[in-house]
C-alpha cells in the first residue's frame, strides 16, 4: 500500500511540470527542478527500504532505474545518441561537428567502444578520459591513436567494455558558448548490424532505450536496404514514446549525399523517399519533409580541416578533388584552398543541419532536460503499473478472500487514479501545444501583413531610374523593415513568455491544491 501511494503521489507531482514547453526563467526552473529532485530522492529511499523486506527482481530493477534517474537529475546532463548502421559515417559526422579528426575512421568497422563526446569551449586541444575519471591522453592525433587501439582490443576480446570513454572537445557550431547548469553529451555508438558481435547490439539497444535525443544518421547509399528497415523497426519497438510524443527530439539526417550521381535520387527525391519510408514504418512519428536534413560529413570535415590548418597532405588532396576536380594540391595554393573552404562547407549542408540540431538543443537544453527527467520517471512508473497488474492477477488466486478483496479494492483505486491523472495530463498537453501553435501562427500572419503593407506603400511610386537612388532606397527600406521585425519579434517573445509563465503558475498551483505534499513553503514564504 505504501508503494501504491508513492506511485500515485509521483504521477500527480510530475503532472505539474510535465508540460513546460517554453523557456523559463532560472528561478522558475530551479523551483520545478527541486520539486522533481525531492520526488526522486523520496522514491529512492523508499524503494531501498522496501528491498530489505521483499526480494524481487523487479524491485531491484526499479531501484536501479530511479538511482540512474537521480544521477541524471543531479548532473543535469541529457544524452544524445548518434545511431546508424555500420559504416554510415557516424565517426566522420562527429569529427565534422568538432572540426577535427579525433575519432578514427576506416573502410572496415572501427567503433567498438561507446564514446561520450562533451562540448568544452576550448579550441586548442581535446582530451580523452576513461569513465570521466582517468585521463588517457590529449591532442587529436594521440586521441585518434588511443581510440583505434582501444577499439581493436575490444573487438579482439569479443566482449566490449560497458564503460564509456569520454571525449572533451569543442563543437564548432557552439564555439563561444559554454554550458552552465544544463548540458548534453553525444554518444558515438557502434553500428547495430555488426556481424558476429551480439554484445555490441545489446549496447546500442540499451543506449537507444535511455537516450533523451536521437540523431538517426541514414546512409544515402543504403536507403533501400533491408538493414535500414530493420533499424526503423528497432527504433519503433524500443522508443515508441519518443516517436509518439516527442518527435522534436528525433532528428533524421541523410549522410553521404555527395556520392549522388546522375543515376541516383535527387535531393528532393531523397527527402520524399525518406519521408514516405519513415511514415510507413513509424506512422505515429508524423514526419514532414522539412524535418529531413541532407549532409555530406566528409566534405564538411575536409573544409574545416583545411580552414583550421590541421589538414594533412592526404586531406588536401581529397579537398582539391572534391572542389576542383582533377586539379591536385600542387596546382592550388594554400591561400586559395583556405579561401574556398567555406564554399565546400556550405555545399555540404552541414551549417544548416547544425542550426536545426545542435543550436536547437543548446537553446532548449533546460526544457529538454525537464522533459527527459519527468519522461523517464513516468516510463519507470508505467513499468511499475504493469508490475501491479501482474501482482493483481496473482492475488486473485489467494485463498484469503478478505485480504484479497481489500487489496483488489486498493489496486482498483490506484488504477483509477492513474487513468485520471493520465487523462488530465493528455488534455493539458494538447491544450498547451495548440495554444503555442496558434500564437506562432498569429505572429507569422502579422509579419506577412506588415511586409505586404510596407511593400505596397507609396515609397516606390516616384522611384528614380538612377541605380544609386534605387540602391539607397532599398537599403534604407531593408534596414527599416529589419528593425521593425526585430521589435515585433521581441514583443511577441515577451508576450509569449508572460502568457507561458501564467499557464505554468495555473498548472503548478492546481497540482499543489490536489496534493499539498508536492511542495512546501520555505522560511521566506515562497513555494
Amino acid at each position: 500500500r505504501r508503494v501504491h501511494g508513492d506511485c500515485n503521489y509521483i504521477l500527480q507531482s510530475a503532472l505539474s511540470i510535465w508540460m513546460e514547453n517554453t523557456d523559463v526563467a532560472e528561478e522558475e526552473f530551479n523551483t520545478l527542478y527541486a520539486v522533481i529532485g525531492n520526488i526522486i530522492n523520496q522514491w529512492r529511499a523508499h524503494s531501498h527500504s522496501e528491498r530489505q523486506f521483499i526480494n524481487s527482481p523487479f524491485l531491484e530493477c526499479a531501484e536501479q532505474d530511479f538511482e540512474d534517474l537521480g544521477q541524471k537529475h543531479e548532473k543535469q546532463c541529457f544524452v544524445v545518441a548518434l545511431v546508424a548502421l555500420c559504416k554510415s559515417g557516424k565517426s566522420t559526422f562527429l569529427n565534422a561537428l568538432m572540426g577535427c579528426d579525433y575519432l578514427p575512421t576506416h573502410n572496415l568497422p572501427e567503433t567498438a567502444r561507446i564514446v561520450r563526446v562533451q562540448h568544452i569551449n576550448n579550441p586548442l586541444e581535446g582530451r580523452l578520459l576513461d569513465c570521466e575519471t582517468s585521463l588517457v591522453t590529449t591532442g587529436h592525433k594521440n586521441i585518434q591513436r588511443a581510440l583505434r587501439k582501444l577499439n581493436v582490443e575490444a573487438r579482439q576480446s569479443g566482449a566490449p567494455s560497458e564503460k564509456e570513454l569520454v571525449l572533451d572537445a569543442r563543437f564548432v557550431a557552439l564555439e563561444g558558448k559554454s554550458f552552465n547548469q544544463q548540458s548534453f553529451a553525444v554518444l558515438d555508438t557502434p553500428g547495430p548490424n555488426e556481424a558476429k558481435c551480439l554484445p555490441l547490439v545489446r549496447q546500442v539497444q540499451n543506449i537507444i532505450s535511455r537516450a533523451d535525443v536521437i540523431l538517426y544518421l541514414l546512409d544515402y547509399t543504403k536507403l533501400k536496404t533491408r538493414e535500414e528497415e530493420d533499424m526503423f523497426a528497432t527504433l519503433r519497438h524500443l522508443r515508441s514514446d519518443l516517436c509518439e510524443n516527442f518527435h522534436d527530439r528525433l532528428f533524421l539526417i541523410v549522410n553521404k549525399i555527395d556520392l549522388r550521381n546522375r543515376n541516383g535520387l535527387t535531393p528532393q527525391q531523397t527527402v520524399k523517399y525518406v519521408s514516405e519510408l519513415v511514415s510507413g514504418d513509424i506512422p505515429e512519428l508524423q514526419l514532414t519533409p522539412d524535418r529531413i536534413l541532407l549532409v555530406s560529413s566528409e566534405n564538411a570535415l575536409l573544409a574545416r580541416l583545411v580552414r583550421s590548418g590541421l589538414a594533412s597532405e592526404d586531406v588536401k588532396a581529397d579537398f582539391c578533388e572534391k572542389l576542383y576536380g582533377l586539379m591536385g594540391p600542387d596546382e592550388i595554393s594554400q591561400d586559395r584552398m583556405f579561401t574556398d573552404a567555406p564554399v565546400l562547407l556550405s555545399r555540404s549542408g552541414f551549417p544548416e543541419m547544425e542550426r536545426n540540431v545542435l543550436t536547437f538543443m543548446y537553446d532548449n537544453k533546460a526544457r529538454i532536460l525537464l522533459d527527459s527527467v519527468v519522461g523517464d520517471g513516468l516510463r519507470h512508473l508505467c513499468s511499475f503499473h504493469n508490475y501491479l497488474m501482474t501482482c493483481r492477477g496473482a492475488l486473485l488466486t489467494d485463498k484469503n478472500e478478505a485480504e484479497m478483496s481489500a487489496l483488489k479494492t486498493e489496486l482498483e483505486r490506484v488504477l483509477l487514479s492513474f487513468e485520471q491523472v493520465k487523462e488530465a495530463f493528455d488534455g493539458t498537453r494538447t491544450r498547451i501545444q495548440a495554444w503555442v501553435d496558434a500564437s506562432f501562427q498569429r505572429f507569422q500572419e502579422e509579419c506577412h501583413q506588415f511586409l505586404d503593407n510596407s511593400i505596397q506603400g507609396g515609397d516606390f511610386d516616384h522611384l528614380s531610374k538612377h541605380k544609386e537612388d534605387i540602391v539607397n532606397l532599398l537599403t534604407a527600406k531593408t534596414t527599416e523593415l529589419s528593425q521593425k521585425l526585430e521589435q515585433m519579434f521581441h514583443k511577441f517573445r515577451t508576450d509569449l513568455e508572460n502568457d507561458a509563465f501564467h499557464e505554468q503558475d495555473v498548472l503548478f498551483f492546481t497540482a499543489v491544491k490536489r496534493n499539498p505534499a508536492v511542495c512546501t513553503k520555505n522560511h521566506a514564504g515562497s513555494w
